[in-house]
């Protein structure tokens, strides 16, 4: 799910995010000492469930090539991708087709331009080339399987599932 974040000077901006099934809500404050936004995430009965500085997640980066064998997907990506070698990165995979390819995997950096992640099922034959980067959820420990993520050059949180 998609919430456009309105920036409106001296007005908190308020969502209402589902996180694994149940409804919660979303404030965003600004804190003056700090001056930056601030993401307060409260249960429908008050209780702060998590309270953390705003932090964006990575814009997507093009991908030129996507390709499994053997449980393994190697990703080309069509710039180099400046994470360091040796490195496993949490990143998003998305836009993709066929969709077997598409969502958050551990990523092992294997080059400049190239990274790989478990796949078990065989997606077939890339069809639609896709996008990448990484993601900072916001809500990372409190939840067993929705994420929920801000990206600022689009002004918007996406919560998934």
């Amino acid at each position: 799910m998609i919430y456009p974040f309105v920036i409106t000077i001296g007005r908190n901006f308020t969502f209402n995010p589902i996180m694994d099934g149940l409804a919660y809500q979303a404030t965003i404050t600004w804190n003056v000492f700090r001056q930056g936004w601030y993401f307060n995430l409260y249960n429908l009965n008050g209780n702060l469930i998590v309270s953390t500085a705003l932090v964006s997640s990575d814009d997507q980066h093009a991908i030129e090539s996507i390709t499994w064998d053997n449980g393994v997907v190697t990703v080309t990506t069509a710039l180099p991708h400046f994470m360091n070698l040796g490195i496993v990165a949490n990143l998003n995979i998305s836009g993709n087709s066929p969709d077997g390819f598409n969502g958050v995997f551990a990523c092992n950096v294997t080059g400049p331009d190239t990274f790989t992640y478990l796949l078990d099922t065989n997606p077939g034959q890339q069809v639609v080339i896709g996008y990448f980067g990484s993601i900072v959820d916001l809500t990372h420990g409190h939840f067993t399987t929705s994420t929920l993520t801000y990206y600022a050059n689009s002004t918007q949180f996406v919560s998934s599932p």
